[in-house]
């Protein structure tokens, strides 16, 4: 388990007796902890090309927005069959906190609030911590299933993991990023984080005049991460244009990015109410609960017949949607720790298209639908998305039709 998982839960033991006291404002660090780390995403992932399309990004892209779906479908689902007294986008929040993260739930979460969903950024914040649950344990079940098994290319056993991947430390130093200006000008560190400054300035500008001018938008904060990205891209795009490029260095932003990831993680834990968890106790149960075997169940039949080195594309997969996108990392080092295979780099090219072209639209006509009180309606357009999603893999002739037993 990651040092912030484990920082996060000892934060949360302490907080909850008054132990420790945190300041009020923890939970907005993880709304603006979120936004700086997709900043620094935007600017780091490039946009993959159609010779990377032709590959495993198209799939992994695909198999992001399906699941998404599923998990989305599960949880609404079971909200208004089992738990009716609850606001009906409760059980959304177990998708977005799986699939995206404790901090993209709670912003979204929040939102929600002033329409009906009493403390949804906290219930949001929930369902995101549980996801890291099944990200590492689950995650481990099936690496050793699929080392049992033989499935895995390229280890045979846990033997043959690197001891920093157990222990956190690395025996050999390892070049964190590059330099890209000189010194006496400005420190390349003070320019990498300019850069994320800028894109998110302009950020909660374009946000703040939508909503002044459609107040009926306010819940569009809620997408500040997803805008972080759009707006990431373009300056990524400008600086490829001016040849300035050169300037940002991705060593540098991947750090700025972890960083800013385990604390995120960290903050999100340690804001967790316990008369929230006691309040939802049941339905927080439930519904993690299906959500977690519909992702383990879906992942497990899908990966054979959509991907090349199936079980390492598998692994990091499910730990990022299920946790986040260090899970996926730290479970693929586990798998794959040369990185032999394009698991990981297909992923980070896939993520950026399926936020923007997927994901993006897919929140925003989900929220225009709530607000209107169109339940079933939603319900359809999920299904339509997450049917048109399944779809796909055979539209671009990628689907495999193998099984494990083929492998």
């Amino acid at each position: 388990m990651p040092n912030a998982l484990i920082a996060g839960m000892i934060g949360l033991i302490f907080s909850w007796p008054g132990i420790i006291h945190f300041s009020a404002y923890l939970s907005d660090y993880v709304f603006h902890l979120l936004n700086i780390t997709f900043a620094s995403i935007a600017l780091f992932s490039p946009l993959p090309s159609k010779d990377d399309l032709k590959g495993g990004v198209l799939s992994t892209m695909i198999y992001m927005n399906f699941i998404l779906g599923i998990q989305i479908l599960v949880g609404s689902l079971a909200t208004i069959l089992f738990f009716k007294r609850l606001h009906p986008t409760f059980g959304i929040l177990m998708g977005i906190g799986y699939a995206a993260g404790p901090g993209q739930a709670y912003a979204i979460g929040s939102s929600l609030e002033q329409y009906g969903l009493t403390k949804g950024g906290n219930i949001g914040i929930i369902f995101g911590s549980i996801g890291f649950l099944w990200a590492y344990f689950a995650g481990m079940a099936l690496i050793h299933w699929g080392i049992r098994k033989r499935k895995a290319t390229f280890i045979s056993s846990l033997d043959g993991v690197p001891d920093d991947v157990w222990t956190g430390i690395l025996k050999r130093k390892e070049i964190a990023g590059y330099k890209t200006t000189a010194d006496e000008a400005i420190d390349s560190l003070a320019i990498q984080l300019s850069f994320i400054g800028l894109i998110y300035l302009i950020t909660i500008f374009l946000i703040g005049k939508i909503t002044s001018l459609f107040p009926s938008l306010e819940v569009l904060w809620g997408l500040t991460f997803a805008f972080t990205v759009f707006i990431g891209a373009i300056v990524r795009y400008l600086l490829e244009g001016v040849k300035m490029m050169n300037i940002v260095d991705s060593g540098l932003q991947r750090r700025i990015a972890g960083t800013s990831t385990d604390y995120l993680i960290v903050a999100a834990l340690c804001s967790i109410q316990l008369p929230v968890v006691r309040a939802y106790i049941t339905p927080i149960i439930i519904i993690a609960l299906l959500g977690g075997i519909a992702t383990l169940f879906f992942s497990i039949w899908l990966a054979p017949r959509i991907w090349d080195h199936t079980f390492e594309r598998m692994v990091i997969c499910f730990g990022v949607l299920t946790g986040t996108m260090s899970s996926g990392i730290m479970l693929g080092r586990i798998v794959d720790p040369l990185h032999r295979s394009r698991a990981v780099v297909d992923y980070a090219c896939g993520m950026i298209p399926g936020l923007l072209f997927f994901w993006v639209p897919l929140f925003i006509v989900v929220y225009m639908l709530i607000l209107k009180e169109s339940i079933l309606i939603y319900l359809i357009i999920v299904a339509i998305f997450t049917f048109a999603s399944f779809l796909m893999w055979r539209i671009f002739g990628i689907w495999t039709g193998k099984n494990w037993n083929d492998l």
